[in-house]
């Protein structure tokens, strides 16, 4: 995977083995045998219509019957904004902290590797505690995958990219929830002969939600990554929370049922103990949603001049070396490589003005090229710094060019996008 990550031409490569392995995976089930069920006389036979009439029909009746089943959906509804803003963790790396395409192989080993390590938890902890339980942990922990994309941006780009595969971690989740989630559909179900409908009506649940994934790279355009990631959050954390109210079940199709005096049987939400420290770790995301919401049109960290880059070597630099610049300071690791720019400046300029951004000495008041209005969702790191554009086209020309050359086309004239802090 790693060569065929750095070929132009990789990507075709990497999906015709992957429709290799899916091709023999789908040539398993031949061998298999599956026992024929025992037909039971269907609950909707006096249903005359036919075909997608008919389907929706019984699923409406399903519905109004099982309230747990309506939950069900909801939770799972939420659970999609998980689905839908992973494509965009990736774009976030790219263009707003400058990751190269090898990082995508750290990111999937995590990944993978974090699906394996908790389903071994997953199961037998289902097995013992209850479906319920498992899910609503899941899917509470998926809500911190936004939250900890939201706090990295608040990080210098450099330490982000090399924290990014952190994200991947709780991405691991996502196949194992999904199976949980057919999983309590199908001990929710009464009996076997509705788990078919039961299976399908919560897949279309987590399906549906996916009509606004437009909606979402809208917003990123117009607001930016972070108040869609804490939204995100937010929304996933509140399906956590509507799944605490589901019913435990002790094995397929036998829900635990409680018979108050004089009452009808319903089903019992067991696990109480379980459940506050559930609902207390479902608070804490929360009150990290919060903490972020304050944060979310922050800047970007301002470098203290130790932390800079030098324009010369590309190392850190020390403040007692440094050299009075187009009203600001450049600062550079050594006195060799401050007679290097001094002796000839306008070879480093460009890269003494990124330092400057990046130090908070030079502030951006438009786009670099036009000197339009920065766009909301335009922004690009580009090195140490980040600069927003006025437009896509603004942004793409700088994406596709190679990191030196993004440094010479932003910051080597910067009369339009640029200016002294204070002025």
């Amino acid at each position: 995977l790693g060569p065929w990550l750095e070929q132009p031409d990789g990507f075709p490569k990497i999906f015709a083995a992957t429709a290799a392995f899916f091709a023999l995976a789908a040539v398993a089930p031949l061998f298999l045998d599956e026992p024929a069920d025992h037909l039971e006389h269907a609950v909707y036979e006096h249903d005359r219509r036919s075909g997608v009439g008919r389907l929706f029909a019984q699923w409406a009746a399903a519905l109004r019957s099982d309230p747990a089943l309506v939950r069900l959906c909801l939770v799972a509804a939420c659970f999609s904004a998980v689905l839908m803003l992973f494509p965009h963790y990736q774009a976030f790396a790219r263009d707003r902290l400058g990751s190269r395409i090898g990082s995508l192989l750290t990111w999937v080993v995590v990944q993978n590797a974090a699906t394996g390590l908790v389903s071994l938890v997953a199961g037998p902890v289902s097995d013992r505690r209850g479906t319920r339980i498992v899910l609503v942990w899941l899917v509470a922990l998926s809500a911190t995958t936004p939250l900890v994309v939201t706090l990295l941006s608040l990080l210098p780009h450099a330490v982000a990219v090399d924290w990014f595969w952190i994200v991947y971690a709780p991405l691991g989740l996502n196949p194992i929830s999904l199976k949980l989630f057919t999983n309590y559909a199908l001990e929710l179900a009464p009996r076997p002969a509705e788990h078919p409908r039961y299976v399908s009506i919560v897949g279309a649940a987590l399906a549906a939600p996916f009509v606004l994934s437009p909606l979402i790279g809208l917003a990123v355009d117009v607001v930016g990554f972070r108040p869609v990631f804490v939204a995100g959050a937010a929304v996933i954390a509140a399906g956590a929370g509507l799944a605490m109210a589901l019913p435990d079940c002790d094995g397929p199709c036998r829900p635990r049922m409680i018979r108050p005096p004089g009452g009808e049987p319903h089903r019992r939400s067991a696990f109480p103990e379980t459940q506050e420290s559930v609902m207390k770790s479902i608070r804490l995301l929360c009150l990290c949603a919060a903490v972020l919401c304050s944060a979310v049109v922050a800047p970007a960290a301002v470098k203290e001049p130790k932390d800079a880059k030098c324009p010369v070597s590309g190392g850190g630099c020390n403040p007692e070396n440094r050299v009075a610049f187009d009203g600001g300071s450049v600062y550079f690791c050594c006195g060799k490589c401050q007679k290097a720019f001094e002796g000839d400046s306008k070879k480093f300029s460009a890269k003494a003005h990124q330092q400057m951004v990046s130090t908070g000495q030079l502030v951006q008041k438009g786009c670099p090229f036009s000197g339009g209005p920065v766009k909301a969702g335009t922004q690009l790191a580009i090195g140490d710094a980040e600069v927003g554009f006025c437009c896509p086209n603004c942004k793409g020309k700088v994406e596709k060019a190679s990191a030196d050359d993004q440094v010479n086309m932003v910051f080597g004239n910067i009369a339009k996008g640029f200016a002294p802090a204070g002025k």
